[in-house]
């Protein structure tokens, strides 16, 4: 008789652990599941603050790419590329202007600007590295790669005629992108390998 009563707490003992367990893993399941609802919504969160930062430093990307080509285009150069790579580098950090933002916002190095061309002249590809750390509510993102592609007017390039070596066939004087361009008969119009004449 004994030992059956001795059995019988040892059960009452391990029904009560197991429910015991039972009960702490559905609260904390209940926290978990809150606490997993809170990152989730602040990873949600962090993404719109993320396209707001993309926005703006695109913004500036395509600003500067933009007003460096069409300064570029009044001038004979063939290395449209590492010029405009050079100009986007030293504008980028006066452009972005993150204070109107509800999070704090800061800006590190600029490591890289590549640029490219696509369609011949009318998209201009910037890569650049560049970056960006958002902090709120103690928690941090980093943004480092932006990737802009840019579409030129398809008007945007020099009326002239040329030869198979893109080399003005007569002198001229030609207006286009909003510049006025004086053209010297056997002038080339190629720039950085792409002939910019239509």
């Amino acid at each position: 008789m004994q030992k059956k009563g001795q059995i019988t707490i040892f059960v009452i003992l391990g029904i009560i652990i197991v429910v015991s367990i039972v009960i702490v893993a559905v609260l904390k399941g209940g926290e978990v599941k809150r606490v997993v609802k809170e990152k989730v919504g602040m990873t949600v969160e962090f993404s719109n603050e993320a396209d707001e930062v993309k926005a703006i430093v695109q913004k500036c990307i395509e600003q500067s790419a933009k007003q460096s080509f069409n300064a570029l285009l009044l001038k004979n150069v063939n290395n449209y590329k590492e010029i405009m790579e050079e100009i986007i580098k030293a504008n980028l950090p006066s452009c972005v202007d993150f204070t109107n933002l509800t999070f704090d916002v800061t800006t590190g190095k600029l490591r890289s600007v590549k640029v490219d061309y696509k369609e011949g002249l009318s998209k201009i590809i910037v890569d650049v590295n560049y970056d960006v750390v958002i902090k709120k509510e103690g928690m941090t993102n980093k943004i480092s790669s932006f990737y802009t592609e840019i579409d030129r007017e398809p008007d945007c390039c020099v009326p002239v005629l040329v030869d198979e070596d893109c080399k003005a066939k007569i002198g001229t004087k030609s207006k286009s992108c909003g510049r006025i361009f004086l053209i010297e008969k056997g002038e080339s119009l190629k720039k950085d390998g792409e002939c910019v004449a239509c």
